[in-house]
């Protein structure tokens, strides 16, 4: 599944955002697990660099740099919940003047959580280089008026060929964009017919707009609620679909990194050392055996009955053979 996700997306978890560094988090794990290829092109991290102090300056200005008003009416004096309140309000400042020391310092450093993030997405990104033919066709497409491109700017219409350039042939892409150059003017939420129409005559396949990330991932990937549940549902499916004994031992390495699951996770991941065979014939090796009986140990009150059984038959078997 392709995915390209604009500037102004990124720039946003440097600012005020509805989606939450969380959802960098999860396409991250998707990345990582191959649910996933997150698409790079040279003029978004350009556009990135130039556009980032800019908009955290913003962001500061809103947040850090405007004080709580702090004044009290006189007929509000007098009240015990008048001191509480101006008490309340000089903590509020001493935290927000240490707030913007370490924010600050961190800014500087390029070692916000949100550049965290994002260096680790273009770091794992498949990165589409910046090529004369680009900027011809990008430039011949402004010059026509053809979408996407606004005010004579290349930016957009750069992206959009490079993306026709380096996307294989019958697969489809989505992208996360706020820009309205990719949006129809009829429905803001919907990628410009022309841009449909275009990725499916050259493409033949699907373009798709999604305005957030969150929007994305709760559409393609419901299931994605936390980074780390997602990456641990991963793995469980991985582990019941293993058909090596090194991916057996691979998975189930990662998943002991994990302190604890979910019942449900307890469940699933018995269902694999009872019905994969490749899982439970190793079920003797001391990591295999040593995590099954881990998760039946934590969850042997919420595990069914029935299932329980079948669990500690393989188990039982295992540790015979150790």
């Amino acid at each position: 599944m392709n995915l390209f996700i604009d500037t102004n997306v990124l720039l946003n978890f440097f600012h005020f955002s509805k989606d939450s560094l969380e959802e960098l988090d999860k396409v991250l794990v998707l990345q990582n697990y191959g649910k996933i290829s997150i698409w790079l092109t040279d003029q978004v991290e350009l556009e990135f660099s130039k556009n980032r102090e800019t908009k955290i300056a913003d962001a500061l200005k809103k947040f850090l740099d405007e004080k709580p008003n702090s004044g009290i009416p006189n007929v509000a004096r007098g009240y015990t919940e008048c001191d509480q309140f101006i008490e309340a309000m000089k903590q509020v400042n001493s935290s927000r003047e240490q707030l913007k020391e370490k924010v600050r310092k961190d800014i500087s450093e390029k070692s916000l959580f949100a550049d965290k993030l994002v260096k680790e997405i273009f770091i794992k990104s498949t990165r589409i280089k910046f090529t004369e033919g680009q900027f011809n066709s990008a430039k011949r497409r402004v010059d026509l008026r053809s979408p996407p491109e606004k005010n004579n700017s290349l930016g957009d219409a750069i992206n959009w060929e490079a993306l026709l350039e380096a996307i294989p042939n019958n697969q489809d892409i989505f992208i996360v964009s706020e820009d309205g150059d990719y949006s129809s003017p009829l429905d803001a939420e919907r990628l410009r017919d022309f841009l449909t129409e275009e990725w499916l005559t050259r493409k033949n396949s699907k373009a798709v707009l999604y305005k957030r990330l969150l929007q994305f991932l709760s559409i393609k990937f419901p299931d994605a609620k936390v980074a780390a549940k997602l990456e641990k549902d991963i793995l469980i499916s991985e582990l019941a679909s293993s058909t090596s004994f090194a991916t057996t031992h691979q998975v189930i390495s990662e998943l002991n990194s994990f302190p604890s699951f979910s019942p449900k996770q307890a469940s699933e991941i018995a269902d694999a050392y009872i019905t994969n065979q490749q899982v439970g014939w190793i079920a003797s090796d001391a990591n295999v055996y040593d995590f099954g009986k881990k998760i039946q140990d934590a969850h042997s009150a919420t595990l069914d009955p029935a299932q329980q059984k079948a669990f500690l038959g393989v188990l039982a078997i295992g540790i015979l053979n150790i």
